[in-house]
């Protein structure tokens, strides 16, 4: 009897340190050094926690990554951007339609080819050419020039009454009454991009 007792004894101690064991081997420190059971309501709100922030720090870190790539991106365009438009105002001075063909920016390269065919028109005097653009305004700015040209060779304000939009008229007209003053006839245009093809082109 006193032998099963012992049995039973020592039966119970080990079940007890097993139990014990198990006990501790749910408990896990978390990121924040905190010891706790995971399969409790506070453990499971604490690890979710930890994970949330684990979730936000690595957000930032992909965050601040890509602020800095779009910062160079922004930094090399600007850059660009401007040698482009170097090239697109040597283009427009020399008449050189091989300069905008090396310009890789689609604006850019599509402002210069536009100026290039506005001064092709002006120096032809061909109104055809002008009728080639889509844009009305890149339109008006083309026939504009024409008719400016003509007024200042035959020094006759009469003329820019052939220009329809008013804005373009008054520069042609003040290019004649202002002898010696270049009037840019872009002012009115408010299109950034018809605005750079017009104060390439339309003095």
């Amino acid at each position: 009897m006193k032998k099963f007792y012992l049995v039973f004894l020592l039966l119970a101690l080990l079940l007890s340190s097993c139990n014990s064991f198990l006990d501790t081997k749910k408990e896990v420190i978390t990121n924040t050094g905190n010891k706790i059971n995971p399969n409790s309501k506070l453990g499971k709100e604490k690890i979710r926690q930890d994970n949330l922030l684990k979730k936000n720090i690595a957000n930032e870190k992909i965050k601040k990554i890509n602020e800095e790539k779009q910062k160079k991106i922004q930094e090399e365009y600007s850059k660009k951007s401007t040698e482009e438009n170097l090239i697109l105002a040597k283009a427009t001075n020399e008449k050189n339609t091989d300069l905008c063909k090396t310009i890789t920016i689609p604006d850019i390269k599509e402002s210069c080819e536009n100026n290039l065919i506005i001064i092709k028109a002006v120096d032809s005097n061909n109104w055809e050419l002008c009728n080639s653009f889509k844009d009305n305004n890149l339109k008006d700015i083309c026939f504009a020039n024409i008719v400016s040209k003509e007024a200042e060779k035959a020094k006759d304000i009469k003329i820019c009454q052939k220009i329809q939009k008013s804005e373009l008229r008054k520069n042609c007209e003040e290019n004649i009454t202002s002898p010696g003053k270049i009037k840019s006839m872009c002012d009115g245009i408010t299109d950034a991009k018809i605005k750079a093809t017009c104060n390439a082109t339309g003095k």
